[in-house]
């Protein structure tokens, strides 16, 4: 197995570690604060293995603005706001693989573009 596909799983673990480690030394919130960020992690894994669709733009700008705004708030000492934020992270990935997922099951690879017309051969 390629070490590159071992990056995500091995980042969410340290993150679930970091989290309990700092949870049971008193610092309770970053514990949730960095806790927050293994679903997170797992789902941009499933997110960019499936990144085929023309959603991935949308939904990658909106997980990487609210990821951003969360670690703002955060540093800057609004930790409450930083928290509720991150959580749109993995509910924004998980949107986002739901509706790659929805478009090819509506629209199979093998289907005609939308507003393609057949073209029947006559032999």
């Amino acid at each position: 197995m390629p070490l590159r596909s071992l990056l995500i799983p091995l980042a969410a673990l340290l993150s679930f570690f970091l989290s309990i480690g700092l949870w049971f030394t008193g610092s309770q919130m970053a514990g949730l604060f960095v806790g927050l960020w293994v679903p997170s992690i797992l789902t941009a894994g499933v997110f960019i293995q499936a990144q085929r669709m023309r959603f991935d733009l949308l939904f990658g700008f909106a997980v990487v603005a609210s990821f951003a705004l969360s670690i703002g708030l955060w540093f800057t000492g609004s930790k409450d706001a930083g928290v509720f934020v991150g959580l749109w992270v993995p509910s924004i990935l998980a949107a986002g693989v739901f509706f790659m997922n929805a478009v090819r099951i509506v629209a199979p690879a093998n289907a005609p573009p939308a507003g393609a017309e057949s073209v029947a051969t006559n032999e």
